[in-house]
């Protein structure tokens, strides 16, 4: 049976089951920022009542990630993704080279992406369709380099 442990604040794990097979593609952006720099530029984004309410929909977007993987809804996983991708936007976390490699994952077919780290770089990851998925790992691939795409399968 396979179970994927959920850290949760104050350190405490949880564990989900996931439905199904999922299929995603973590894309090296070859970008590095300070992450103390990212943090600084965050702050507003996080600060006062409007901040709370930012971090309470990244909060709902993990939330949903969480049961459309453990109920099987590729729809809900997507949409929580997106969603988190425009909060780090306007978050102003995302430069154009991301960005950039973020609509090119979307020409390749993926049905979701967004960028993971601190920040200002790192890795942009991409959710796969249940078909078609190797033929958009290609594509990267062939853009990025076969040492920065790294295929990743849950289940």
């Amino acid at each position: 049976t396979c179970a994927l442990p959920i850290f949760q604040k104050g350190g405490d794990v949880a564990f989900i089951k996931p439905v199904g097979r999922w299929q995603f593609a973590l894309v090296d952006s070859g970008i590095r920022a300070s992450t103390l720099a990212m943090i600084k530029q965050a702050k507003p984004f996080f600060s006062g009542a409007q901040g709370q309410k930012n971090i309470a929909a990244f909060t709902t977007c993990s939330e949903l990630v969480m049961e459309g993987l453990s109920t099987g809804q590729v729809d809900m996983v997507s949409k929580a993704m997106k969603t988190c991708a425009s909060l780090l936007h306007d978050a102003g976390v995302i430069p154009a080279s991301l960005a950039q490699i973020i609509d090119f994952a979307y020409d390749c077919g993926v049905l979701a992406a967004k960028s993971t780290g601190s920040g200002g770089g790192g890795c942009i990851l991409c959710l796969l369709p249940s078909d078609g998925g190797q033929d958009v790992i290609s594509k990267l691939q062939k853009k990025y380099g076969q040492t920065n795409v790294y295929e990743v399968t849950i289940c």
